[in-house]
């Protein structure tokens, strides 16, 4: 065989290798985006469903507590990444990045009134510390970083 055969072969082979790299990633492009879209996208739309009222912070050391004035934490999930919450004093307003089962809450505003005994730091540090979310039995769970424990909604 000559120089331009041997030539002519390699060069079909590499043509062939890049067309199934190629495949290969529109493959993975196409899975992750429907598999992404798949599960994310039903997780945002029964995020966004309702307003969540906070129930109870289960800490990982066996403690466990609540709002002491029922009903009065909310947090409400709009479009765009903005979410909305009230506790027990101010409204709050900020947005939230979600990628598959992470979660993160940022740019976090709040109105100033003064209330004595309010939980709002411990509402606004439970909603900063959250890193993953889940549903279960209809309630929403945010995960705490570093199995800190989990806050539920209803």
């Amino acid at each position: 065989m000559g120089f331009f055969s041997k030539l002519g072969q390699g060069i079909s082979f590499l043509i062939w290798i890049g067309t199934l790299v190629v495949v290969f990633s529109i493959c993975v492009f196409l899975f992750k985006t429907y598999m992404g879209n798949k599960d994310g996208g039903a997780n945002l739309t029964q995020l966004q469903s309702k307003t969540w009222i906070w129930e109870e912070v289960r800490y990982r050391t066996s403690r466990s507590n609540g709002p002491l004035k029922q009903d009065a934490f909310s947090v409400s999930f709009g479009g765009e990444g903005k979410f909305s919450a009230t506790t027990d004093c101010n409204t709050l307003s900020g947005t939230y990045t979600m990628s598959g089962k992470e979660i993160t809450f940022s740019n976090i505003a709040s109105t100033k009134m003064f209330c004595a005994s309010s939980q709002e730091e411990e509402f606004t540090r439970l909603l900063t510390s959250s890193s993953a979310y889940h549903f279960d039995s209809g309630k929403l769970v945010l995960e705490l970083q570093f199995n800190g424990g989990e806050v539920l909604f209803r």
